[in-house]
């Protein structure tokens, strides 16, 4: 059954992304940089230097402020991506495209080479 194929691929996707949430919280915060970041990066093409970004940061409504933007960007025929962390619901709700959640194919499709990747060379280090 592919669906459940699909779905078991996903869940264990979090899984592991949730267990390297975790590790990393214990880590010495200087073992984390920038650098490292960056470095693993450029290993995907350094995709980040071809979009135009809006971040949003403080302490209250971040969420809220950028469902708004990106619903005003939308209303005025640009096509939007939105990040937020963390979800109330699903995991999928973090990442959408004009509105719309990203599938869970595309989850595995994009985490699963992420996360082997990163179990090859700890790139926060």
């Amino acid at each position: 059954n592919t669906g459940r194929s699909l779905d078991t691929k996903y869940a264990n996707a979090l899984r592991e992304l949730y267990q390297l949430n975790v590790a990393n919280r214990y880590r010495k915060e200087s073992g984390r940089t920038l650098q490292g970041l960056l470095s693993f990066s450029q290993q995907f093409g350094s995709p980040h230097k071809d979009l135009k970004c809006i971040h949003i940061a403080g302490t209250n409504g971040k969420g809220s402020v950028t469902c708004k933007c990106a619903k005003a960007l939308r209303d005025s025929g640009f096509s939007t991506g939105m990040f937020v962390s963390p979800h109330l619901n699903t995991f999928r709700e973090r990442i959408q495209i004009d509105g719309q959640y990203i599938s869970k194919e595309d989850v595995c499709r994009l985490m699963i080479p992420l996360l082997e990747k990163h179990e090859k060379e700890d790139f926060f280090l």
